[in-house]
Order: C-alpha cells, then structure tokens, then sequence
C-alpha cells in the first residue's frame, strides 16, 4: 500500500489519516493524504510514474491489466506539492510534483500483480523485497467540479 500525499496542504481535524482502501484499488481522501492505492502485497517496493497532464489524456500505451486494475476517482488538492509515501512505514519519496491547487480527476493503472506475488516467494527467501515489480500509472488533470 502506498499513499499520495499532499506535503503543503493545511493539516485539518483527523490529522494526517489516510483513507481506508478496503478492497478496492485506489481510495480517495482529503486534507494532506490525498490517495491510498492497494497494491498486491504489503511488503514491495512498486515502481510508480506519477504525472500531470492540462487536460485529459488518451489511455496509456503498452499492456495493462484487466479492468480491476484501472481505477478513476476525482480529489480536491489543497496545498499542491505532491508526493508519494509508504502506506507502512509513512516514509516519502525524493520526487514532488507541484501542480496548482484546485479539483483534478486521478487515474490509476496497474500491472505486474500477479507477477509480484509471485516474486514475494522468491524474494522472501533473498531477504529482500520484490522492487519495481508491480507497476503503477498515476495521472492527474484538472476538473471542472468540485469533489
């Protein structure tokens, strides 16, 4: 599980929570914890390309997985320095997106699931951690509606 998260957005009552992702692939929330997305195991390094686009973009090239693992959700960005962090430990990535504060659609794409699962068996007896495996694509455009 990772998050995104808004590094300048005004902390509100509740703090920091992140939503709860319960079964589905991308919950959306507000305040500073703006995403959480599910990945397939708890213990993974994903690789994840997050990007910005002014309007919105045409689906993404390459195979992706079925639709399970495309999810579309609108949020409301406060601060507008983003980044990504560890749903487990809260650790943050070294690369920020800074877009402008305001509404914007998310969508998220996934693959590798299953070929993470089946890294973790291998990478559970290295004493390491399956990295890059899973792969994601988080894209974010403005919209016009408040969320």
């Amino acid at each position: 599980m990772f998050n995104l998260v808004d590094i300048e957005a005004p902390v509100r009552a509740g703090g920091r929570r992140p939503p709860a992702p319960g079964n589905r692939l991308v919950s959306t929330g507000a305040g500073a914890v703006l995403a959480t997305f599910n990945s397939e195991l708890e213990d993974n390094e994903p690789h994840v390309d997050l990007e910005y686009w002014s309007a919105a973009p045409p689906a993404p090239e390459g195979a992706w997985e079925a639709w399970e693992s495309h999810a579309r959700e609108g949020l409301a960005v406060d601060g507008g320095l983003l980044t990504l962090a560890s749903g487990i430990s809260g650790d943050g990535a070294s690369h920020r997106l800074a877009l402008p504060p305001g509404n914007y659609h998310l969508d998220a794409w996934c693959r590798g699931r299953t070929e993470a699962r089946a890294a973790e068996l291998d990478a559970v007896d290295a004493g390491t951690l399956p990295y890059g495996v899973e792969r994601w694509l988080v894209r974010l455009w403005p919209a016009t509606r408040p969320w």
